[in-house]
């Protein structure tokens, strides 16, 4: 699982007449970027915007959100940073102090890159081996105790190995469940049943085997739905009707199959869209018109097609944007401004094309970093 990071680093100053209806922002800027599977988007900072950090072996390259542009800074972890397997590395906040981290799993060890505002320490905590580890695509970040830390599960079979963050180190347990579940694809991590503690769900035909956290164990139930699914990465979990509970929606051309949690149970639903669609790869949930409702935005060219959710339906529209797009690992949603909206984000070289969301519409820049010298 350990890796040898890619790095790519651009210098450039940028005199450009756009012939795209962009804002342009400051035109010089610095970049460095690590490979997409090791770049990640979180509020690194503490502040309210969303950051951007891309990792290169020793260094992580940070871009703080101001809210108008980022700041450029190499983040110079001490003792040099380690890392495990891209698909064993998550950024979730580990220690409960508002920053997003960054934890690198291999083997034994979690290599821990808890983030101090302007900086990482970095540390080693240590997990059994063996067990510690399910497949990839069996193990999640998510807090499944509620104490605010975000903890890891990750599950073989009939058991699912909890590493159960105390802010300082991992607190390793074995809780057992049925060894019941669908694909990888069709398994998710959300509050399910509303206590504030994550709970994991995997969907096969009818039945969704749904475990739901109480802190110490999983409570295993098995809800039935309408064994009605679009494709795994046309599938989604998020609160889509606002009553703080996870729901699960699944698109398939004009039909978005929605499994409403109760607490109890799932409330099968069709919720009909217009039939468009760009690649699951630029198709992303958030809360873009902030109504405290998940909406689902999927770009193609120079359209972004809005599912926005109405709580029982979804209001289709079609917002507009320049055809300017960075690679799919290099485009993120999340807060970039700050104003309590999601926001799109795709980086391209030096140049981050951000879409902005004012509820109705996309207002849309190109971002430059700045060096930071703070």
């Amino acid at each position: 699982m350990l890796r040898t990071l890619r790095l790519t680093t651009i210098v450039c100053t940028l005199v450009i007449a756009y012939s795209t209806p962009f804002k342009a922002m400051a035109q010089s800027g610095v970049c460095s970027w690590g490979s997409s599977d090791y770049t990640w988007r979180g509020k690194f900072t503490g502040s309210k915007y969303t950051d951007i950090a891309s990792a290169d072996g020793v260094k992580v390259y940070m871009y703080a959100s101001t809210g108008l542009d980022f700041m450029f800074s190499t983040w110079n972890p001490t003792p040099p940073s380690t890392w495990g397997g891209a698909d064993y590395t998550w950024a979730a906040d580990f220690n409960g102090d508002g920053k997003t981290d960054i934890a690198s799993a291999n083997a034994g060890n979690v290599y821990m890159h808890l983030s101090k505002g302007n900086g990482f320490d970095n540390q080693t905590w240590t997990v059994p081996v063996p067990p510690s580890w399910g497949a990839s695509g069996y193990t999640w970040v998510a807090d499944f105790n509620g104490d605010g830390k975000a903890d890891i599960a990750s599950a073989n079979g009939g058991n699912v190995y909890m590493h159960l963050s105390t802010g300082k180190a991992f607190d390793s347990q074995t809780w057992t469940v049925p060894n019941n579940w669908g694909s990888a694809g069709y398994s998710w991590v959300g509050d399910f049943d509303g206590n504030k503690m994550a709970d994991i769900a995997s969907a096969r035909g009818d039945s969704v085997f749904v475990h739901l956290s109480q802190g110490t164990s999983f409570n295993n139930v098995i809800w039935n739905v309408a064994n009605l699914w679009g494709g795994a990465d046309y599938s989604w979990v998020g609160d889509f009707n606002g009553d703080k509970l996870a729901d699960i929606a699944s698109a398939n051309s004009g039909n978005v199959y929605m499994k409403l949690s109760t607490g109890n149970s799932f409330s099968s639903q069709t919720w009909t869209v217009a039939p468009s669609w760009g690649s699951s790869s630029y198709t992303r949930t958030g809360d873009f018109n902030g109504d405290g409702k998940v909406d689902i935005a999927s770009a193609k060219g120079g359209n972004v097609y809005m599912n926005l959710s109405t709580g029982s339906a979804f209001n289709s529209q079609t917002w507009t944007v320049p055809n300017a797009w960075g690679d799919a690992g290099y485009t993120w949603v999340g807060d970039f401004n700050g104003d309590g909206l999601s926001d799109i984000a795709s980086a391209s070289g030096c140049t981050i094309y951000m879409h902005l969301s004012t509820g109705t519409r996309f207002a849309n820049e190109a971002w430059y970093a700045t060096v930071s010298t703070s």
